[in-house]
């Protein structure tokens, strides 16, 4: 992943202080995920927070699926961005 990448990625989590090398850890399965942190939490930031050629960019392609999985969409706020994502997730 790209430092501007990483940067992007550690910006979303503004609220709490986690290093951004956790984050890709846990993104790229190279660390065991907590409870507070796990893949699934960083999707759903991820879609809440970003377009959708940036989400691209931060998640390592043999994950898009897991990323818009239903467990994860399930977890957006609202009706339209659920939508939005399986729809988009037909395409991957």
């Amino acid at each position: 992943m790209q430092k501007e990448s990483k940067r992007n990625l550690s910006r979303l989590f503004w609220d709490v202080n986690i290093p951004e090398e956790k984050l890709v850890s846990v993104l790229n399965g190279t660390i065991e995920p907590t409870p507070y942190l796990n893949a699934s939490h960083i999707y759903s930031r991820l879609l809440m927070s970003t377009d959708w050629y940036e989400f691209l960019s931060l998640v390592p392609k043999s994950k898009w699926k897991e990323a818009v999985s239903e467990d994860v969409i399930a977890k957006l706020p609202t009706a339209d961005l659920k939508e939005r994502y399986r729809y988009a997730r037909k395409f991957l």
